[in-house]
């Protein structure tokens, strides 16, 4: 996986409402494993494979719960396999894992489903379902690290707006409890006006940023 040796610096391209440009800065943290992602903060991974996205994501997870902590997956079946593959390399039991409440798994697909309402992101079920989660996973004082790509879901079904709304949920609830958050975001490449609106958006919403950003080829980028 390509990571830099020093924080960079991407201007991301915005257009105000009268089509005038805007430089909006992202900072993308250097790293060079999950080991040096902290136990707790909201950490976003463009990843280009899964692979890459089983090494760092995967990493950060059996971490927690060889730590004697919680680790919570909210993914497709393909990625929750390939986590659950890294947990067990870790020394992890991960049947045993899941019965003791230190290991929590759920579909990115069908819990995203239930968050939307006549097309629109909900936040009452928001609260409801992924805050009791948070809420249980939380409850006994251990650290809880969190895997979700629900916003990667929504951002896949067109609801742009639902995505970025629901990282601002999220934010809300690491608040409120105590714990980590990493997002897997594919990276994509595209050169429309939303796109480069959103990834800055979603940028913002995170404490680290890994991977390489998906911004349009003609982004202007420092070093």
């Amino acid at each position: 996986m390509h990571v830099p040796h020093r924080n960079r610096y991407i201007y991301c391209q915005r257009y105000n409402l009268w089509g005038r440009m805007e430089a909006m800065e992202v900072v993308v943290v250097a790293a060079t494993g999950p080991h040096e992602v902290a136990a707790r903060g909201h950490v976003v991974q463009f990843y280009r494979h899964g692979e890459e996205l089983a090494e760092w994501a995967g990493g950060y997870l059996s971490a927690g719960v060889a730590d004697g902590g919680v680790a919570v997956t909210i993914a497709t079946p393909e990625h929750r396999l390939a986590f659950e593959q890294r947990i067990a390399k870790a020394g992890v039991d991960v049947p045993e894992a899941g019965a003791r409440g230190d290991y929590l798994a759920l579909d990115a697909e069908q819990t995203a489903r239930r968050l939307v309402t006549g097309g629109r992101l909900d936040r009452a079920r928001f609260e409801l379902v992924i805050g009791d989660l948070i809420h249980r996973a939380t409850s006994a004082g251990r650290p809880v690290r969190v895997y979700g790509e629900l916003v990667a879901e929504l951002w896949g079904d067109g609801l742009v707006a639902g995505a970025v709304e629901l990282e601002e949920l999220w934010n809300g609830l690491g608040r409120r409890y105590p714990f980590g958050l990493w997002c897997g975001y594919p990276a994509v490449r595209g050169a429309d006006r939303q796109l480069t609106e959103v990834v800055t958006d979603v940028c913002r919403h995170h404490s680290m940023v890994i991977g390489d950003v998906p911004v349009p080829p003609d982004t202007q980028a420092k070093s």
